[in-house]
């Protein structure tokens, strides 16, 4: 009698994983894992902004996840080929061919900082002409800023976070030009808060997205589209916000 109890609990266990596979199935979350401080992985755990927002979304879904961290053009590689649900891209025509992408869950700024009362007027890149910029090292910051770099309409310095941020504490240049909480978590490290503030007007912004394989899992994405409106609304999407600010 017990292993015919056994038999039927194992049969049903069975049909319910068939029928609702999808629901019980953990979600592989892809993070990018260097890219501070939105996701990155510090002492083997996986930690940043997006992995905040996103897991709590997930958690208010009641969908069970697995958080797994790689190089950008890997975590790329996977979303496309459908081995899990990519976090924290832009959308792009090329990449709308091959994922299907939520709402955006972030709107992402690229800021000039520079030292309190050093500010200057800035709208569009021409303004910054005869200023000194620094740069990070290997990054890119919009077509037009580039193409206004390389014709030299202003001068640049190209460092990494922590150097370039000195510089401009020293006055060695005009503005650090870089995304507005990565910057603002250097400044902090560096104890410059007092020293340093942003302009007003962004250079750029950008909505980022989750992304997963075309025709794979638009409920989803739909579902994750709803629990982010319920997060702001109940006021949990700015509690996140306000530890990286």
């Amino acid at each position: 009698m017990a292993r015919h109890n056994r038999m039927y609990a194992l049969v049903i266990m069975v049909l319910y994983s068939a029928i609702y596979g999808t629901s019980i199935r953990a979600e592989n979350l892809i993070f990018y894992n260097k890219f501070q401080p939105f996701s990155y992985v510090e002492n083997d755990h996986i930690e940043g902004l997006f992995v905040d927002l996103v897991t709590t979304v997930f958690d208010d879904m009641g969908v069970k996840y697995t958080l797994n961290a790689y190089p950008f053009k890997r975590a790329m590689r996977m979303g496309s080929r459908g081995k899990g649900v990519v976090i924290g891209i832009y959308k792009t025509d090329e990449r709308l061919m091959v994922l299907d992408y939520s709402e955006p869950f972030y709107q992402e700024k690229t800021v000039f900082f520079v030292r309190k009362g050093k500010s200057f007027p800035f709208q569009k890149v021409n303004d910054l002409r005869d200023k000194t910029i620094a740069v990070k090292l290997g990054w890119s910051y919009g077509a037009e800023f580039d193409q206004a770099k390389e014709k030299k309409v202003f001068a640049t310095s190209t460092g990494e976070a922590r150097q370039i941020f000195r510089w401009l504490k020293m006055g060695r240049i005009d503005a650090v030009v870089d995304n507005e909480l990565s910057g603002l978590s250097s400044i902090k490290k560096l104890g410059f808060q007092r020293d340093l503030e942003t302009l007003p007007t962004p250079l750029l912004s950008g909505d980022i997205y989750i992304a997963v394989k075309k025709g794979t899992n638009a409920k989803l994405l739909e579902r994750f589209n709803r629990h982010v409106k319920k997060i702001k609304e109940n006021g949990v999407y700015e509690i996140i916000l306000a530890k990286y600010r």
